[in-house]
This record gives C-alpha cells, structure tokens and sequence, in this order.
C-alpha cells in the first residue's frame, strides 16, 4: 500500500543544545546524492514499504505543520541485511568524514534511512492543517479533509508519520498527493549543497564578529529562556550609563537625559525604561508569539499584550508629560507578522542580528560581557537551516581533529 513518509525537522532542543541525525537531511553527501534519517530512531516498522515521497516538516503548531522540502525515493537503507546497509553507510561522507565519525556511534547504527533524489523546496512558505482557522498573511496554506476526524493532531509526539492510500485516510493521501505533484508549488531544481568547511569558513570570514561558541546559558540550558536575556539587557544597560546612552540613541533612535532606571516584568512588560523624557516598553520575544490573545468585537484587530502594554505606559507618560516609544526584541528567524494586532503599529521590532552587533561593537568591561555577546550571537541566524549547517559543520570539524 502507498505511503507518504512525514518527518519532522528542527525537533526539541536539536537546535542549540546538539546535533540530530536529521540533520544531514538537506544537505548533498560527497558522492552527490541526498540521504534521509527518519527521527527518531532511522528505523520504521514492518509494513512500510511502499514509501514513494517523503515531506520534510516543522510543526508550527499541533494542527499546523510547514513543508520545508519534498524528497523522491530512490532505495530504503534502513531494511537492508545488516552487512549491506553497514557497508552503504560506511561509502556516505560529509567533506570526508564518515557518519560513523561525525554522530560518534557504532557501525551498526542506522545513519541512513533512504536514499533519495529530487529535494526540492516550495516556491513560497507552504503549510498543511488541520485547522479551518489557520491563517497567515502570507505563504499556501493547503487544508486536509478531516471530516471523521481521523487526525487529531499533526504535530504531537510521534516525530514521523504516515498518510495511506487507502484506509481512514486516503483522502488525506490524495489531497498532498496531488500538492507533492503539483509542479507550479516547487522550485525546479534541487538545491541542497554539499559541506566544505573550509568553503564555509571562508564564506564567514569577513562578515562574522567573533565571539566564543561556549557560555553560562548552554551551560544551564537556557539559550532560548527570555526571561535570561531581558536580565542580561537589564543588567549591562542599568551597570554602564554610557552604554546605556549609547544604545537609546543608536538603537531605540530616543534622546535620553538624566537619571534612568530600567524595570523587569512591571505590569508584566520585560523591560519597561524610564528617563526624564521617555517611557520605553521593550517585549523580547525569542520562541515565542504575542500572549493575551483576544479579538476585538468592534474592529477587525486582534486585542494582546501589545496594546495593553501601549495604554498603560501611555498613560504613565501622561502623568508625567513623557513621550512613549514601545519596540520588540525579536531573533531574526523569528518571523513575527504583527499587522492584524491592536496598536502593533506603535511597535518596532528590532532583531537580535542588531542588538549583537551593538553589544559587540561596545564592549564594556564585565567579566560576563562575552557570554552575553556568545547568548546573543545564537539568535542572530536568519533561519533554522543556517543554525542547522553551522552546527553540522561543528560537528564535522570535531570528527576531524
């Protein structure tokens, strides 16, 4: 019976904190040709083995998945004899290193779960749901027909999983079927490249500020809890007034005189500043979206945290005859859409590409100053393809030492 293989990407703490094995899964090996590991253990069980197409996915929310690439297979690896798939996998290089190597696991490891060819990305953001009420500003959305209510969730804890050609849902199967042929929704070539880490060193060289990889918030696991970084911000701003000034003046754009204090979590904002002239409303947002959601019976907008933030240093700023500037701190792979949100434009949303560069460029002397700027710099990529490849190449560069 006809299969369609689901597997989802940038899983749990993958990102930040180690490598999966998925990850060599947009990306050409030595020999030319793409590989597939199925999360989470390379390994499906009996009975599936008429896989035609895979999806490669990220959820988005547990109704909700966004389709990254689409992969045709070309042989299964992971049912071979034992010998012949240890021996295939021992052929699979990444910049010369095998995976043995590079995931520092036994031969008999199941590195690879597929062969495939044709890795094609959509041609815009694609996502698939469950949900009648997903919407996005931009992107295809593609609804699956789930009227027996056969899926009750897309993105739960299975990291895998399977549409059918036939059975509760087949029509499912026929409806992304016909999105995986569907020739004017993908890029016409497969463009995963292969790993040169000396290509990628080279590429980074003159547009990287070098921080060190290590710091405290690894170390206690906590690179992407916002709470840390608003602390941090708290505590470098609130310690240095020059940098203080600088940084009203060169990334908020305020001219700030006098006396200051900066505030954590008053009224619930992360960082709520004060001067002689301004009242600052900073919400940083590093994984997560806009909280208090409610919609607005009258206007068409969405009622959040942001305008309730807004009315209240708007009223604080009356009091005191203040002008209000209200920003959000935001990881530039965080693409935060705020058009249909109450007063969003009152908001400027300021990535952390340029809080780093900042920070960077105005070191102060603080013997925890380079793990803030280490901190920093992790939220600093674009995408979570460009936080997949730089871990790879760590990894890589640690198998070859």
């Amino acid at each position: 019976m006809k299969e369609i293989l689901l597997n989802r990407l940038y899983v749990g703490k993958f990102l930040n904190e180690n490598i999966g094995h998925e990850v060599i899964n947009l990306f050409k090996a030595d020999d030319d040709k793409n590989y597939v590991y199925i999360n989470h253990t390379g390994k499906l069980g009996a009975g599936h083995n008429e896989i035609e197409n895979i999806l490669l996915v990220q959820g988005i929310n547990y109704k909700t998945l966004e389709i990254i690439a689409k992969a045709k297979v070309v042989q299964s690896v992971w049912d071979m004899p034992d010998e012949e798939r240890i021996k295939k996998q021992r052929q699979v290089t990444y910049d010369g290193v095998t995976l043995k190597e590079i995931f520092n696991q036994g031969d008999d490891y199941p590195y690879i779960s597929y062969e495939v060819e044709n890795v094609f990305y959509p041609t815009q953001k694609t996502y698939i749901t469950i949900d009648e009420n997903f919407n996005q500003s931009t992107g295809y959305i593609v609804l699956l027909p789930n009227s027996n209510n056969a899926i009750k969730k897309l993105a739960g804890q299975s990291l895998h999983f399977f549409f059918a050609e036939k059975g509760d849902k087949s029509e499912v199967y026929k409806v992304v079927d016909n999105l995986i042929n569907d020739e004017s929704k993908w890029k016409t070539e497969n463009r995963t490249q292969k790993i040169s880490v000396n290509e990628y060193k080279e590429n980074m060289k003159n547009n990287e500020l070098e921080v060190d990889d290590f710091n405290f918030l690894k170390l206690i696991k906590k690179v992407d809890d916002e709470l840390s970084y608003s602390n941090m911000f708290q505590y470098f701003l609130s310690k240095d007034k020059k940098l203080f000034e600088k940084f009203m003046s060169e990334i908020l754009k305020v001219e700030t005189q006098g006396d200051y204090s900066i505030g954590r979590e008053v009224k619930n904002i992360d960082l709520l500043i004060e001067d002689e002239n301004n009242i600052i409303v900073i919400e940083n947002k590093i994984k997560s979206g806009i909280n208090g959601i409610r919609h607005d019976i009258y206007s068409d907008k969405i009622q959040s945290q942001l305008a309730e933030y807004y009315e209240y240093a708007k009223e604080k700023a009356k009091e005191k005859d203040k002008k209000v500037k209200c920003f959000i701190f935001s990881p530039d792979y965080n693409k935060l859409d705020l058009q249909d949100y109450n007063q969003s434009e009152n908001y400027i949303i300021i990535n952390y590409s340029k809080l780093f560069e900042f920070f960077y460029k105005n070191k102060i002397n603080d013997k925890y100053y380079n793990d803030f700027l280490s901190a920093l710099k992790i939220h600093t990529f674009k995408s979570n393809y460009e936080i997949m490849l730089e871990n790879f190449i760590t990894q890589i560069i640690n198998a070859s030492k």
